[in-house]
């Protein structure tokens, strides 16, 4: 809404948003990009002309901790598709 960049990323074991710590304990996020056709956009990062085409976003997350793991999947689509 407001035009501001948003970026999620991984530092050591800490998922970040921007500069903020959302969470610890993280091994592992995984965005996958895929476009109409439900076919994988893999080439990262992506190209202007692919980013034009994702339609959805499968994000994945691993948690370890105290010897256990925990799997979270989750898939957002794009507006206009």
């Amino acid at each position: 809404i407001t035009g501001a960049s948003i970026a999620y990323s991984l530092s050591g074991n800490n998922l970040m948003r921007n500069s903020e710590v959302l969470a610890h304990h993280i091994s592992s996020l995984t965005f996958t990009y895929y476009d109409l056709n439900h076919l994988v956009l893999g080439n990262l990062p992506l190209s202007a002309s692919d980013c034009q085409n994702v339609v959805r976003v499968v994000i994945q997350i691993q948690v370890s901790y105290g010897g256990q793991n925990l799997t979270m999947k989750s898939q957002t689509f794009l507006r206009n598709y």
